[in-house]
C-alpha cells in the first residue's frame, strides 16, 4: 500500500477508521447489555423460585438445543445410506435440511437468551421461528426424493398466498418435470429451480398441513403431530397478539418485570 497520500484521502481513511470503531463499539455494548441482564435474570431466579424449580429450568433451556437437534436429525431418511454421513456426497444431498436446520437452532439460541433477558413473547416468536424451520427443513428436503414428491397430497393443498402466488402443488409439478424419477445430487438446487422458473412460488404459511405431510410420510407419529400441533398454535398466540396478555409489554407486567 502506498504511503504517498493526499490529505483528503488520509482523512476519508480516518472516517472509515472511524467509523468501523463506531460500529463494533456498538455491537459489543448490546451484546454486553444483553449479557448483563442474563446474569441479571439468573441471580434473580433464586428469589422467585425453589432451588428445584431453578435447576429445572435451567436444565430445561440447555436440553431444548440438544431436542431440537435431535428431533430434525432425525427426519432425515437413513434407508439406503451406506456412506459416512458426513462425506460430501450426504452433505450435498441434505444441504436445504442442514441449512434450514442450522437456522432453527440459532433461532432457538436467540430465544433462549430472549427468555433469559425477560423479552418473554419475543422468546416465543423465536421459538415458532425455529419450529417452523425444523418442519420446513424436512419438506423441502424430501420434495427432492422422487418417492416422497409423488405422496405429497398435504402439501398439494397449500395454495399460493395472494392472487398471483404459486404454491406447493406447482412447485411439486415443476420438481417432477425437471428431476423425473431422479434426485438431485444437491437438494439446495430445487431453490435455484425456484428462482428461475417459479418466481411467484410464495405458499401460505400452513404449518399444521406441513407437519400432517410427515405424519402421512410416517415420519413423526400421531402423539408427535398432535404434541407439536398444540405446542405451534399455544405460540402462535404470541405471534398474533389478539389479546393484551400475549403482548410483550402484557406479558412483562403479567410476571412483575414492570
Amino acid at each position: 500500500m502506498s504511503t504517498n497520500l493526499s490529505q483528503d484521502e488520509y482523512k476519508k481513511l480516518f472516517e472509515e477508521a472511524l467509523g468501523s470503531i463506531d460500529t463494533l463499539t456498538y455491537i459489543l455494548s448490546l451484546y454486553g447489555k444483553r449479557i448483563q441482564k442474563v446474569s441479571q435474570n439468573l441471580v434473580e431466579l433464586p428469589d422467585s423460585h425453589n432451588i428445584h424449580d431453578v435447576l429445572k429450568l435451567l436444565s430445561n433451556a440447555g436440553s431444548s438445543l440438544r431436542l431440537l437437534n435431535r428431533v430434525t436429525r432425525n427426519l432425515i431418511p437413513r434407508t439406503n445410506v451406506n456412506k459416512e454421513e458426513l462425506s460430501l456426497e450426504f452433505l450435498n444431498a441434505h444441504s436445504v435440511f442442514i441449512v434450514y436446520h442450522w437456522d432453527s437452532m440459532v433461532l432457538l439460541e436467540h430465544a433462549l437468551v430472549s427468555a433469559f433477558t425477560g423479552f418473554y413473547t419475543a422468546a416465543r416468536i423465536e421459538m415458532r421461528s425455529a419450529l417452523e424451520d425444523a418442519v420446513e427443513d424436512a419438506i423441502f428436503n424430501l420434495l427432492t426424493i422422487p418417492k416422497y414428491r409423488k405422496n405429497a397430497e398435504e402439501l398439494r393443498k397449500i395454495k399460493g398466498f395472494g392472487s398471483n402466488a404459486l404454491g406447493f402443488k406447482e412447485l411439486i409439478n415443476l420438481l417432477d418435470e425437471e428431476f423425473k424419477d431422479t434426485r438431485p445430487d444437491i437438494s439446495m438446487s430445487i431453490f435455484d429451480k425456484i428462482d428461475k422458473k417459479l418466481k411467484r412460488f410464495n405458499p401460505e404459511a400452513k404449518f399444521h398441513k406441513m407437519l400432517l405431510q410427515l405424519k402421512c410420510w410416517e415420519l413423526i407419529s400421531t402423539e408427535a403431530f398432535c404434541k407439536i400441533s398444540e405446542l405451534y398454535s399455544n405460540l402462535s398466540k404470541y405471534v398474533h397478539r389478539t389479546h393484551i396478555r400475549f403482548s410483550e409489554v402484557g406479558k412483562r407486567i403479567e410476571v412483575g418485570k414492570d
